[in-house]
Parts: structure tokens; sequence; C-alpha cells
């Protein structure tokens, strides 16, 4: 039987020293490939670009589509103020040719009358007879101021008309010069000059009254 020997542990000298702050290790950064970085950041400005010049764009067509739409609204605005004002310079331009033309008529009228005070009247005798050649009896009612002139001519003017009756030629203070009529058993026919022109202002008033509502109609 062999003897083992005890081994003695060596001895510990406290000549070991622990650090108590220990400064940790910190680890390495990661390198950063400079062209990617620089890459990376030319294409984060490219987008910040782009969607800038996006909204831009987008400022600037809001900005025109509501300029144009207030440009328009003006147009229509204006070309309304000049329909209106057109038709009621038409109304206007129509209104006075009308009276200019009923004034010039009326001046006309009067001074045919007063060179020729009969030529109606005969007129309207001469068409009358050609009508009444079987009507004994025809009277004939003038203003005095025609009423001789008329009486020297009554025979030539029954004998063109082909009359053979008896017509008296009658002196009537309310009767206008130029104006007369005519009587027979069985009618009788009027020249009232008076009347005439108040028929055809009647006429002019209807048809300026008809353009300005159909003015109106187109304006609506």
């Amino acid at each position: 039987m062999q003897r083992q020997t005890a081994v003695k542990p060596a001895p510990y000298l406290f000549d070991e020293i622990f650090a108590l702050d220990v400064e940790p290790v910190r680890p390495t950064a990661p390198a950063i490939d400079r062209a990617m970085l620089d890459a990376a950041v030319e294409r984060a400005r490219a987008e910040g670009h782009a969607a800038g010049l996006a909204e831009g764009r987008r400022a600037a067509s809001e900005a025109i589509a509501a300029q144009t739409a207030r440009a328009a609204e003006t147009l229509v605005a204006e070309l309304d103020r000049l329909i209106s004002s057109a038709a009621a310079e038409r109304a206007r331009i129509e209104s006075a040719a009308v009276e200019l033309a009923l004034t010039a008529a009326g001046r006309l009228a009067r001074t045919l009358v007063a060179a020729m005070p009969h030529a109606e009247v005969e007129r309207m005798l001469r068409d009358s007879l050609s009508d009444l050649r079987d009507v004994p009896h025809v009277v004939v009612r003038v203003s005095e101021t025609i009423a001789d002139d008329l009486r020297q001519r009554i025979g030539t003017i029954a004998t063109q008309s082909g009359f053979e009756g008896r017509i008296v030629v009658l002196a009537d203070p309310e009767i206008a010069e130029g104006d007369g009529r005519i009587d027979w058993a069985d009618g009788g026919i009027v020249r009232d000059s008076a009347a005439i022109s108040k028929a055809i202002e009647q006429a002019a008033a209807r048809y300026l009254a008809r353009s300005a509502a159909r003015d109106q109609d187109e304006n609506r």
C-alpha cells in the first residue's frame, strides 16, 4: 500500500489588485459607406424637392382656377350689363324712330292736305261711286273750305266714275279740311284724319310693346 502525500495549497499573498472601477468596453461603431450616405441624402433631397414642386403646382393650379372663375363671373356680369344696355338702347332707338316717323308722316299729311285739300276726298268719292252706280242718291259732306270747289268738280267726277244718280255736296263745319263723309241709303264711308292718326299711333304703341316684351324674353 502506497502512502499518499498531502499537497499544501499555495498561500494567498494578497498582492493581486481587483479594480473596482473598470471602464466598460465600448462596441466599435459600424463603418458607414460615404457613397451610400451621400446617395441617401441626395435621394431625400430629390423627394423633398419633388414634393415641394407638386404642392406648388397644386397651389398654383387652385389659384389659377379661382382667378379664372372670378374673371368668368366678372365677364358674365359685364355681358349681362352690355346686353341689358344694348336692349334698352335698341328700345330707345326704336321708340325714337317710330316717333320720328309718325311726326314726319303727320307733317307730310298736313302739307299735302294744305296743298290739295280736296284730293283725298275726291279719291274716296271716285272709289265709292264706282260701286254705287245703281244708287239713286248720294250725299257728300266736306269742310267749308272745299265745299264750293268740290261742287264745281262733282259733275266731272260722276261722269268719270259712271255714276248717273244725284250727288249733293254739303259743307260741314265739324269736318276737318281734307276729311269727308259719303252717305247713301244703305251705308256710308268716312275719312277722319284724326281717327287715322290715332289708329296709327296705337299700332305703333303695340309694336313697341311687343318689341320690348321680345327683348325681355331674349334677356332671360
